[in-house]
């Protein structure tokens, strides 16, 4: 990926159905040049598919890290069986053995049990276990501070069959949608955008690697006591190159920041580690490079589907005839 792939990708991330009129201005090539650019990424396997579910804030779920290395000979060969638990939405690969995941959490007393799947499965005495905090900028979901967030409750029947018509092709056309739910596409935008201005729905780019020409990349640093988090974090995403995905912060590792990125050479991951390294209140650099990676559906999946089911028999049931 070049910075302008990098550029349209993020875009992207952060606004899956963003038109390609739009992508045109922000990026400043022609609306065809867009288009291109997305089927390379598409038909290269660097975009696997655009997902859409119930906001993760609207069921009152968390998200978590784990990392670790592995004890086992081979740790790709572990990667299916970490997806079969039903809170792991991504397992990547990297040197040396070591894993990372990401997965969602209904509440935080589910943590202790996927740690101790983790252990168990995936061969790591002793993982790393960070919960992911608001003011991080990651793709698959959005962290507010609010306190009074969304609520699932919000959400009536009709959004959520909107989210199901979305949820393997986030990038559908609105026609499509109205066209599939028998309503006016004037009703499925006017509720899109109601949802997405409430954070009731989150919408999820499944990115990954072309081995052939990229690098991807988790660079972690650790910043000296007193040091204001955003400010590194923005000095990061500053230097040139683009080449910033996402950025993490912790509330149980308050002094850690991960990065996510992808470049396409080691020499520029070499003069981004030590530009990095540079900026003031960073005490340590960090990095692994990971060679695979795999997304998993997981519970937030099986309770779309489920409250899909219960709609489609209310509704069954609503059509029957009176037995009077």
């Amino acid at each position: 990926m070049d910075p302008l792939d990098r550029k349209l990708l993020r875009i992207l991330e952060r606004d899956t159905r963003i038109t390609y009129r739009e992508l045109s201005e922000k990026l400043g090539i022609s609306i065809p040049s867009v288009q291109k650019r997305i089927v390379s990424l598409e038909e290269t396997g660097r975009v696997l598919g655009y997902t859409a579910h119930i906001s993760l804030q609207a069921l009152g779920g968390c998200m978590v890290v784990i990392q670790g290395s592995s004890t086992t000979d081979f740790a790709p060969d572990l990667v299916d069986e970490l997806g079969k638990n039903g809170s792991i939405m991504t397992v990547m690969c990297g040197n040396q053995n070591n894993l990372v995941m990401g997965a969602f959490l209904r509440s935080i007393s589910d943590l202790d049990p996927l740690v101790s799947f983790v252990q168990d499965v995936g061969r790591i005495p002793e993982p790393d276990v960070l919960l992911v905090s608001q003011g991080s900028d990651i793709s698959c979901t959005r962290i507010s501070g609010s306190k009074v967030g969304p609520q699932l409750s919000d959400l009536t029947s009709l959004d959520l069959r909107i989210i199901w018509a979305l949820h393997k092709d986030a990038r559908r056309s609105v026609s499509d949608v109205a066209a599939e739910l028998g309503v006016s596409s004037k009703t499925v935008s006017r509720r899109l955008s109601r949802m997405m201005e409430n954070g009731l729905i989150d919408f999820h780019v499944q990115a990954v690697p072309n081995l052939d020409e990229d690098l991807q990349i988790i660079i972690q640093v650790r910043i000296s006591p007193g040091t204001e988090r955003q400010k590194v974090i923005e000095r990061v995403r500053r230097l040139p190159g683009d080449f910033i995905d996402e950025n993490l912060t912790f509330s149980n590792m308050p002094d850690r920041i991960m990065f996510v990125l992808f470049t396409q050479t080691l020499s520029e991951l070499k003069n981004l580690l030590f530009q990095v390294k540079e900026i003031e209140g960073v005490v340590k650099v960090s990095y692994d490079t990971f060679l695979y990676q795999k997304y998993f559906d997981t519970w937030r999946d099986d309770l779309l589907a489920e409250r899909i089911k219960q709609i489609g028999l209310k509704g069954a049931l609503d059509r029957a005839p009176d037995p009077s």
